[in-house]
């Protein structure tokens, strides 16, 4: 009988002993013990067996860690590495890549943990949202939509967004308004990325049916922490405007810088920053600038609200046409 029962309490650990345990020890002593399924924005997330939802703990608190878990490690100075970590007892934290290579560094030099294992759906992101104002004079109604998605890679970052805001008002002309942007940006040694982007854009005010723009170019992150990230960028634009008047229709080549600013360690609250400058230089004397500003504030089960604006400006823009156009708008969305 003995034999029989070792056999199948063997059985029944085997399950337990296949999974990964990865363990936190925070500043106030607490230990968690389970896997870790991401550390990004100075928050790491571990999922437990005695609890239903995923642990959240801010990254400044942990005091060590041991992983058994195999992760792609972001550091702050851009560095990139694949292996383990852990944090000895005389406190040195090592990532462990194999064959007796370590490398030794600070807990809060780490930006980014994500699991090697990660299958293709998991390594996506995006989120969307939508806003709707109506009121009763003049029949007012507008109605704004935000979708963004992107896939993450060791090396890589391939990320869509689009914008869309519609109105409409007795009296006047309807409005619209879209922009969108497909880019891909690799990651090079000591912060250091290249931009390779194609942005769209359409205005009612501007008398804009689409301005084309492609982006060549690298940037360099002057700020990569687990409170913020603040990144500049420049290169070169090749913009094809088309008007509502095609008189108006015009190529160009113009010179680009870029600077976006994302700060996350705000609670709840997150703010991201785009601003951009395209000097002309085939057509001198031109300037033409976008900016966005973007406020989310989380709510549970990964919906959010969120509060937004733009603004664009052309010293040169088509005839009867503004030189500026910018819009403001909240919203609620869900991201994944």
């Amino acid at each position: 009988m003995r034999p029989v029962f070792l056999f199948f309490a063997v059985l029944l650990l085997l399950p337990l002993a296949g999974r990964a345990q990865d363990t936190l020890v925070l500043s106030n002593r607490d230990v968690i013990a389970g896997e870790i399924k991401l550390m990004n924005r100075g928050i790491v997330e571990i999922e437990t067996d005695y609890s239903k939802s995923d642990f959240q703990v801010e990254w400044d608190g942990v005091e060590s860690i041991r992983t058994l878990t195999t992760f792609l490690i972001t550091l702050t100075d851009g560095s990139r590495y694949l292996g383990r970590v852990e944090t000895e007892r005389n406190g040195k934290t090592y990532i462990r890549q194999g064959f007796n290579k370590n490398t030794e560094v600070a807990l809060m030099d780490i930006v980014e943990m994500r699991p090697v294992e990660e299958n293709f759906l998991s390594r996506m992101y995006g989120n969307m949202g939508v806003g709707f104002s109506l009121t009763r004079a003049n029949h007012f109604r507008q109605l704004d939509m935000q979708l963004n998605a992107g896939y993450r890679a060791k090396k890589w970052l391939l990320d869509g967004s689009l914008n869309m805001i519609f109105s409409h008002q007795d009296s006047i002309n309807d409005i619209s308004k879209l922009d969108g942007n497909l880019s891909y940006n690799y990651y090079l040694p000591h912060d250091w990325f290249t931009i390779t982007d194609i942005t769209f854009f359409s205005s009612s005010e501007q008398k804009i049916n689409l301005r084309t723009n492609g982006n060549l170019g690298a940037g360099y992150y002057l700020l990569h922490t687990n409170e913020a990230y603040w990144g500049l960028g420049g290169g070169l634009s090749f913009n094809n405007e088309n008007y509502y008047e095609d008189a108006n229709n015009k190529k160009s080549i113009e010179a680009m810088a870029k600077m976006n600013l994302n700060l996350f360690d705000i609670g709840d609250l997150s703010l991201n920053t785009t601003f951009a400058c395209f000097p002309g230089l085939t057509e001198l004397g031109r300037v033409r600038t976008t900016l966005e500003i973007s406020i989310k504030y989380d709510l549970p089960l990964d919906f959010y609200i969120s509060l937004g604006g733009t603004h664009n400006f052309d010293n040169r823009p088509a005839t009867g046409a503004s030189r500026n156009d910018y819009t403001f708008s909240t919203g609620f969305g869900w991201k994944w």
